[in-house]
């Protein structure tokens, strides 16, 4: 079971409260929480709700030199600025050509945006996961855990560790193509 997708409109906070907090869901026995459903190149990604997460249409970015292609520069969002990634192209993964979303996870010096295929869906996760199916590298390594779901296998991501990762590995160091 799933909630209606969020409208481009919508760019408000869409949730900074726990899994555990008072929702209709808990009433489900094998319902464990909350997440949001986000689409990367294909992949199905699950994203905690218990951060701030705001989802925007994509506005001007800042590019920065000496990064990879896929550190798409710093944005400015609501007076902060933010290191803005196109995870998509860092895993080699498809691109689709228009239609994609900013997706701000976090908050303070540990935020980051991220572009998304299409905007993020509340999905109901029950408390049994599953095998986590065959995954691009770089996802693979902060793999928390997936959920057989209504339309495929969804896998949840450390997106904390996955955002260090790419503030690390976006310079290009010298002599590096």
């Amino acid at each position: 079971m799933s909630t209606p997708a969020l409208t481009l409109a919508d760019s408000s906070l869409l949730a900074t409260t726990s899994a555990g907090g008072a929702d209709s869901a808990a009433a489900v026995s094998n319902v464990s929480g909350s997440r949001y459903g986000i689409l990367i190149g294909g992949q199905r990604l699950l994203l905690d709700g218990s951060g701030a997460v705001r989802v925007l249409e994509p506005g001007p970015i800042s590019r920065l030199p000496n990064t990879h292609h896929w550190c798409l520069g710093l944005a400015n969002v609501r007076g902060q600025l933010l290191p803005v990634f196109d995870v998509a192209k860092w895993q080699n993964q498809p691109v689709p050509e228009t239609g994609r979303m900013l997706l701000v996870i976090g908050v303070d010096e540990q935020a980051a945006a991220i572009l998304v295929d299409v905007s993020p869906r509340n999905m109901l996760v029950s408390n049994t996961a599953c095998a986590t199916p065959e995954l691009p590298e770089g996802f693979a390594a902060h793999a928390v855990k997936s959920f057989a779901l209504g339309d495929g296998i969804w896998t949840e991501l450390d997106w904390a560790t996955l955002f260090e990762e790419l503030k690390l590995a976006a310079v290009i160091a010298v002599g590096e193509t």
